[in-house]
């Protein structure tokens, strides 16, 4: 025996020393690939930085003629071709690696073509330039994906480091336990082979005292049977208690939840079961006790969502979550929640849900218990509902059979009776032309004339022993009928009793019909009967209805058209007029007053062509203005001749409605069109056509133009490193500060992102332009204050300075742009020109 322990010690050092060694291997093979993922995100930025040295030197070149620029390209070129391979080795799969060498092949031979040709003394094309620049820009943007590529590897890299470094530490841990473990196992062994050696020198002792302890054993069995006996009793009291529930659902539910409440750290557990359309809380414990007795919504709850995908689902953070209510949540004080579906025959019937009052409340063992818990509590359910179906099941029945025999006795007691009273009642059923039914004391139909049953649709052998009132009384007035029966009953008096009375009847198809009913009360010995005699009036009511109906809905459905509507004879004399004559002028036209004396003779003369077109019978449509209690409003009017029997036109009908609020959305969305909606300034397609006016001026006159292109130097960086509204309150205050330096005649666009354009329209000459340009920046330093602090920004101006041109605004803007990159490559904060002048046949910087 001992062997094999010392064997399985030995293997479990062996593998506590193989594990961690292991473990911590792995771990060092993620460190050192996370480390190369790293190196290649900075060889991507010296990359980058080698292609801007690159473009920075071709363009200081290009622009000056300097070959000193050309250190900086030739540097920033040899570093491409050092660097490119390297990389495109390393990220050969990506996609992107592929864009790039196709952009790099384009890219190298235009640079030196360029390059070439400034050399020779020629003037390099706006066009190349421009196509310099898309290359750039595809480059720079093929180098950032490729970056962010790398950046995700990294950190996937550096999420599988961490969890191996959290198994090495875990490793350690195990194997330290167990070692602890077989140290605890040796000292076990030592010490069992103490007690057993103690045991062999006391066993004379235990000889000798054989007697005693027999009767102390003897004790000590009682007692532990007294002990066993308790907790059988325990035990049968949790068994029963736990069966009372199966068959009391609401008491086994709140058991379940006041369980949950106590086995984990939730502060309140709810059971929530379908309930049509949405979820029905039936038992609740804690916090979540309030929410007993109300529904919750399937559609947009984290509740409807576990039943939708019929799994267990966690929201840690509600307020971050957007599957949960943030409101319902927030006024049930969850800050997260944990809810497992609850099954029944294979179908989720409900939802277990426990509420934290802190995110992050539940970890994997509550997860566990809630499980176990909506495991226990579906099979529950299941229990509960199928003994509910059987106890409705058999209370239906048992109803069933009582009515049966209700209506077996009822039916035999009324058949006795029609034999007794058929001759009395055959004469008068008979001799009647309208409909007649006769009931007993207790409402129950006892007689049921051919009329009656043509009239609502039951045969007399289906009505008679029914109650009237469930038959053609309305509902409104069954219990009206009742108690009417009741008190006639009691005191003798009705006041139907011997009257002719007007009522709704109800036929077998649901439609109501107006009768007219006459009733008596007979009395035969200890009986009563009430014989009715009805006729149907329905026809005659809606005869005498139909013209005052046809009137009522010619004024309500004028006078609820939020319109003006009236109608003017061939005198152009005002003989009908709705409600809104009142409600929008404040007055109302009198009966056979003119438009003339009623509008105003102004009004008159200036809807006089189209009042004359509708009485020569041509339908008239106008927009005007009128004066009304709101003021003067816009108006569309409509006028439709209206002609007599002999097609003569004699009159016309107005209906005008009001149409300011369209008249001033449109003149707000033509507002909010010409301008940005951030900065105030032109947005780019109006500042082209204000642009296109200046250049028409300009060409007439011959008056010199000035078109400024700048942005904010370094604008990126702000937006990344303070958030997209401080890069948005830094445009408010770059545009007021551009504003600051101008005249009100001088026109300032947005073109997009951080690109302005202004325009002088009236520049004397070159002098007055740079002074602008110095206010401009000038102004543009003054410290802006964001909501962290304050920023200090500057600008770089590009001036196209135009003397003669006939070239198109697009290509005076593409000038400016130029110009601007020479201000940018030559240090920031400063303008550069060029001027313009198509006659001389030159762009000159």
């Amino acid at each position: 025996m001992l062997r094999w322990v010392f064997a399985v010690g030995l293997a479990i050092l062996l593998l506590n020393a193989a594990i961690p060694f292991l473990v911590t291997r792995q771990a060092g093979l993620r460190h050192e690939a996370a480390d190369a993922e790293h190196e290649l995100g900075r060889g991507l930025s010296r990359l980058l930085r080698a292609y801007l040295d690159a473009e920075t030197g071709e363009r200081g070149f290009i622009l000056t003629g300097d070959e000193a620029f050309l250190g900086p390209y030739q540097h920033g070129r040899a570093e491409v071709e050092r660097l490119l391979p390297q990389i495109a080795a390393r990220m050969r799969p990506s996609p992107a690696v592929g864009r790039l060498l196709h952009h790099e092949h384009l890219l190298a031979p235009q640079q030196a073509g360029r390059i070439a040709a400034r050399r020779r003394g020629l003037l390099v094309e706006t066009a190349a330039m421009a196509q310099g620049r898309r290359e750039m820009d595809a480059i720079r943007n093929e180098i950032e994906a490729l970056a962010r590529e790398s950046q995700l590897r990294g950190a996937a890299l550096a999420a599988d480091t961490a969890r191996w470094d959290a198994w090495s530490r875990i490793s350690v841990v195990v194997v330290t336990l167990m070692d602890l473990l077989l140290i605890g196992a040796a000292c076990l062994f030592a010490l069992r082979a103490a007690r057993d050696q103690r045991a062999a020198i006391a066993a004379t002792d235990v000889a000798n005292r054989h007697l005693l302890n027999e009767a102390a054993q003897r004790n000590e069995a009682m007692r532990q049977l007294e002990q066993h006996n308790d907790k059988l009793n325990a035990l049968i009291a949790t068994q029963a208690l736990l069966a009372q529930s199966a068959l009391d659902l609401e008491r086994f539910l709140t058991l379940v939840t006041d369980s949950m409440l106590r086995l984990s750290p939730a502060q309140g557990v709810v059971v929530l079961l379908v309930d049509g359309e949405k979820l029905l809380c039936r038992a609740g414990s804690g916090s979540g006790a309030h929410l007993v007795g109300r529904r919750v919504p399937r559609e947009g709850s984290l509740s409807g969502r576990c039943l939708a995908e019929q799994a267990l689902l966690s929201a840690p953070d509600t307020e971050a979550d957007p599957r949960v209510d943030r409101e319902a949540c927030r006024r049930a004080g969850a800050r997260a929640l944990l809810v497992a579906p609850l099954y029944q025959a294979g179908a989720a019937v409900g939802v277990l849900m426990m509420i934290g009052d802190r995110p992050d409340t539940f970890g994997p063992p509550d997860t566990q218990t809630l499980q176990l818990m909506a495991g226990l509590l579906g099979a529950a359910l299941g229990h509960q509902r199928q003994f509910e179906e059987n106890e409705r099941l058999l209370a239906g029945r048992t109803q069933a059979l009582a009515a049966l025999e209700r209506e077996l006795t009822r039916r035999e007691r009324y058949e006795q009776e029609l034999v007794s009273s058929r001759q009395r009642t055959q004469a008068i059923i008979e001799a009647s032309h309208e409909m007649f039914i006769c009931i007993d004391r207790d409402g129950r139909v006892i007689d049921w004339n051919a009329q009656a049953a043509a009239t609502f649709g039951w045969s007399k052998d289906e009505v008679v022993g029914q109650l009237l009132a469930d038959l053609i009384v309305p509902e409104r007035f069954r219990m009206r009928h009742q108690d009417g029966i009741a008190h006639f009953l009691r005191t003798g008096e009705g006041a139907a009793i011997n009257r002719r009375m007007e009522l709704p009847a109800l036929q077998r198809n649901g439609h109501e019909i107006l009768v007219e009913l006459t009733i008596t009360a007979l009395h035969h010995g200890d009986t009563i009967e009430f014989p009715c005699f009805l006729r149907d009036i329905s026809a005659r009511k809606r005869a005498e209805q139909a013209q005052l109906q046809q009137q009522q809905t010619l004024r309500a459905i004028t006078d609820a058209i939020p319109a003006l509507v009236s109608f003017l004879d061939a005198g152009q004399r005002y003989r009908y007029w709705n409600r809104q004559y009142l409600e929008t002028l404040g007055i109302e036209p009198a009966a056979g007053q003119t438009v003339a004396e009623f509008m105003g003779e102004e009004f008159h003369a200036r809807i006089r062509p189209q009042i004359e077109a509708a009485l020569r019978g041509e339908p008239a449509h106008f927009e005007t203005t009128m004066a009304t209690q709101r003021g003067t409003r816009y108006q569309s009017v409509n006028l439709i001749p209206h002609r007599d029997e002999q097609d003569e036109v004699a009159g016309f009908y107005v209906v005008s409605w009001d149409i300011t609020d369209r008249k001033q959305q449109e003149l707000a969305w033509q507002t909010l069109a010409s301008f940005d909606t951030l900065t105030g300034a032109l947005t780019r397609v109006f500042f082209l056509e204000a642009l296109d006016l200046a250049l028409r001026r300009h060409r007439r006159s011959g008056q010199p133009l000035a078109l400024f292109y700048l942005d904010v130097d370094h604008f990126k960086p702000i937006n990344d490193l303070h958030g997209h509204a401080a890069g948005d309150a830094v445009l408010r205050a770059y545009t007021r500060a551009i504003e600051r330096a101008l005249r009100e005649s001088d026109v300032v666009g947005r073109l997009g992102g951080d690109e302005f354009c202004v325009m002088l329209d009236d520049a004397r000459n070159e002098e007055a332009a740079i002074k602008v340009a110095e206010k401009i920046l000038e102004a543009v330093r003054v410290p802006i204050a964001i909501e962290d602090g304050t920023l200090r920004i500057s600008t770089s101006i590009g001036i196209a300075f135009i003397n003669r041109t006939h070239r198109t605004p697009e290509q005076l803007v593409a000038l400016a742009d130029t110009a601007l990159y020479q201000a940018k490559q030559i240090g920031r904060d400063r303008y550069a020109l060029v001027r313009v002048d198509d006659d001389a046949g030159e762009v000159a910087g």
